[in-house]
């Protein structure tokens, strides 16, 4: 028997969404994220970090906002982005909380898929 083959990271993750406009408008807008692919109007990507996060209305298998899995965001500054976030009205799902390795707080982009924003705390990394 070979080598067990590796996997080497997280190509990308992604969140159906029904009003890509509104989603794209919460991502970019809201949380500032960049886009680096746009495939027909239909799939956004965004790399962040080593990784893509990805919006898109060509699931239709999947539904928008329903109990799974989810995604976390690495913030530099936690505290800073939830008083920004609540100051345009958006909602927390999970109030900032610690853990022993990091500060958390969860929130929904406009289709109820929740976002966990995530720091770590200094050499947990």
């Amino acid at each position: 028997m070979g080598d067990m083959p590796t996997i080497n990271g997280i190509a990308f993750y992604a969140y159906p969404v029904e009003n890509l406009a509104e989603a794209r408008a919460f991502y970019e807008k809201t949380l500032g994220l960049k886009v680096t692919h746009d495939y027909q109007e239909k799939w956004i990507e965004y790399d962040i970090g080593a990784g893509t996060f990805a919006i898109t209305t060509m699931m239709s298998e999947r539904v928008p906002g329903a109990a799974g899995g989810l995604i976390a965001f690495e913030v530099d500054d936690l505290t800073a982005w939830v008083a920004k976030l609540k100051a345009e009205q958006v909602s927390l799902v999970v109030d900032p909380f610690e853990t022993p390795v990091s500060w958390l707080a969860v929130i929904a982009d406009p289709d109820g898929n929740e976002i966990t924003l995530h720091q770590r705390k200094p050499g947990h990394d």
